[in-house]
């Protein structure tokens, strides 16, 4: 039987053409900010930012490092959000560590034992960070890529007692956020007003200085 090679050619094709649809619909696991920019909220000032995750699957545990530059911003607080517990499950956040010296937060939560068998799958929000503003600039909130990560577990023996599986990481993107409010304030009203006061009584000074000499 003869092979028509125009029709194995068009086969070809369209399974390299299904292959390469499948991979760019092949969506990437994400940790990102929202909003990513934040913009123009001035000193004595608050807000919030998401800690939130894109196209996760059989997520069992989280964990982040945000840094940011603490001349400019303060973290008040850090909750969790609701995609964890999504499912119904209970969950363990954890304290919250906040260091606004060195300018960074500490934050994960885990399903509390016992585990369940299947982990969140989707997009949500896995925890909210309140910052204050105390100064002028542009800052990074960026992600700490050695202890920013997402977990699952892969259960080889769920029936077990207890179950037998092992935690494994997720790969993930980390996409860093920013917050901009303008230049910094480089000299204070009141230091301002100090100079000019302090420029003005030396200029009257030399002046009547200058007018006994002549005199």
């Amino acid at each position: 039987m003869r092979v028509n090679r125009g029709w194995i050619f068009l086969t070809i094709m369209a399974l390299l053409i299904i292959a390469l649809a499948n991979v760019g619909r092949a969506a990437e696991t994400t940790i990102t900010l929202d909003p990513s920019e934040v913009k123009d909220i001035e000193p004595d000032e608050t807000f919030d930012v998401d800690v939130t995750v894109n196209d996760v699957s059989n997520l069992f545990s989280w964990k982040i490092l945000i840094r940011f530059d603490p001349n400019v911003l303060q973290a008040d607080n850090v909750t969790e959000g609701p995609f964890l517990a999504s499912t119904g499950e209970t969950t363990i956040f954890q304290t919250p560590m906040i260091d606004n010296d060195k300018g960074f937060v500490i934050a994960g939560a885990v399903f509390m034992p016992p585990l369940p068998e299947d982990g969140v799958t989707g997009d949500g929000v896995l925890a909210t960070i309140l910052f204050s503003v105390t100064g002028r600039g542009s800052v990074t909130l960026e992600f700490d890529k050695e202890l920013t990560g997402l977990k699952e577990v892969r259960w080889t023996d769920y029936q077990a007692t207890p179950p037998v599986g092992s935690s494994i990481s997720i790969a993930s993107a980390l996409v860093n956020g920013s917050f901009s409010n303008g230049a910094p304030e480089i000299l204070s009203l009141t230091l301002i007003i100090a100079i000019v006061s302090a420029v003005a009584i030396c200029g009257v000074g030399a002046f009547f200085f200058m007018r006994r000499r002549r005199s």
